[in-house]
């Protein structure tokens, strides 16, 4: 018996999930360029911004992705 089998969630088994550990790392992996990408378009923009009207598109944005967040933990 290997050492995963072990480690598995018995409910998921018995549902016929059956997941890797290190899923999560390929995840991470595969996110991580495009997670540097937007981030540094964002960085850019940031520093392109002038004038304090032009913010607020980035302050609603920042608002929105907040929001969303509280939701979705609010869930699980």
């Amino acid at each position: 018996m290997y050492l995963h089998q072990w480690l598995a969630i018995p409910e998921e088994r018995a549902a016929g999930i059956y997941t890797v550990t290190g899923e999560p790392f390929v995840w991470a992996t595969r996110t991580f360029p495009i997670f540097i990408c937007f981030g540094l378009i964002n960085l850019i923009w940031i520093s392109r911004i002038r004038k304090l009207r032009d913010s607020y598109f980035l302050i609603a944005t920042a608002t929105i992705c907040i929001i969303a967040m509280w939701i979705d933990f609010a869930h699980h």
